[in-house]
């Protein structure tokens, strides 16, 4: 986080900025960024600490890059009106 500013690369990619919170105090810090790694350390546990296999994200990007999030629900009937 340090090297990339504490800023995600992925937004910055799109010429947007999200950098991390600040803590208040009494109150818990909110998580913004996350450190990801590009090699997953399932497949690649030699990675895991190699700096070039890291990058800081938001938690938005790295919901996406890993396929995690909300999806919209199905509707369980129609809702039409009469």
């Amino acid at each position: 986080m340090k090297r990339d500013n504490f800023e995600c690369q992925q937004c910055k990619r799109e010429g947007l900025v999200t950098i991390d919170s600040k803590k208040e105090e009494g109150k818990r810090k909110e998580i913004v960024l996350n450190v990801h790694h590009k090699k997953e350390i399932e497949t690649h546990p030699e990675l895991a600490l190699e700096i070039d296999n890291l990058e800081t994200l938001c938690i938005t990007h790295h919901n996406i890059i890993h396929g995690k999030g909300f999806k919209p629900k199905k509707k369980k009937w129609n809702d039409e009106k009469w």
